[in-house]
């Protein structure tokens, strides 16, 4: 996802670089669409806490906030060994030895881990500088992962078991997206049977369908 300076008070860009951050969400927002040749394909988003990052603004009532910043990114729901999802968790955790092992990931397990995020810069239509959520990898050694203090609490939402109290804590803009997302088509194809095997097992996601790799699209 991209994050725009123009967002609410005219924020500044989250610095680019490297960030301490803690992964604060995984969101299944079931099928999108919209982009071209992947529509219709299922797509979670990881939300991130970045602690060292401050903000500052005033709400429409007048009430000054202060909290750390947030960043969120979209990916396919696919392991497939080109994936961008994939590449991520293994730049956490290092190369899956085969397929199987990357199936059997469980998404859940990313909630509270503390990482480096690399924060990458780009320029909009606008002329605009945006922050996006690049590839992660783990704190170094030297770092003890219990100074990387989070605020946010840990939000897991899975359509195959809903929670209401979990949902009404996203931001609207997921909500939206979980709202409006599409319903599987009738026929068994690849992108429906795998969302729904993937999510009714503890959001582990397939990783064997060359169809679903994503590793050319920038989610």
């Amino acid at each position: 996802m991209k994050i725009s300076a123009k967002a609410g008070n005219d924020f500044k860009p989250i610095p680019a670089g490297p960030r301490p951050a803690i992964c604060v969400g995984v969101i299944d927002i079931g099928i999108q669409g919209g982009r071209g040749e992947y529509d219709d394909r299922p797509e979670i988003v990881l939300m991130f806490e970045l602690p060292g990052e401050r903000l500052d603004y005033i709400k429409k009532d007048g009430t000054r906030i202060q909290g750390p910043r947030l960043i969120s990114r979209r990916f396919r729901t696919s392991m497939f060994r080109k994936a961008n999802l994939r590449k991520f968790v293994e730049g956490l955790r290092g190369h899956f030895s085969n397929d199987e092992a990357a199936e059997d990931f469980d998404l859940k397990d990313l909630l509270g881990q503390r990482m480096l995020l690399n924060i990458v810069h780009g320029i909009g239509a606008d002329g605009r500088t945006f922050a996006s959520a690049g590839e992660a990898m783990p704190l170094m050694a030297s770092t003890d992962p219990a100074t990387i203090k989070g605020e946010s609490p840990l939000l897991y939402y899975s359509l195959a078991e809903p929670d209401a109290d979990v949902a009404a804590a996203l931001p609207q803009w997921l909500r939206d997206a979980i709202a409006n997302r599409k319903e599987p088509q009738k026929k068994a194809d690849a992108v429906e049977v795998w969302h729904d095997e993937a999510f009714a097992t503890g959001m582990k996601v397939p990783a064997t369908d060359a169809e679903l790799d994503d590793s050319d699209v920038p989610f």
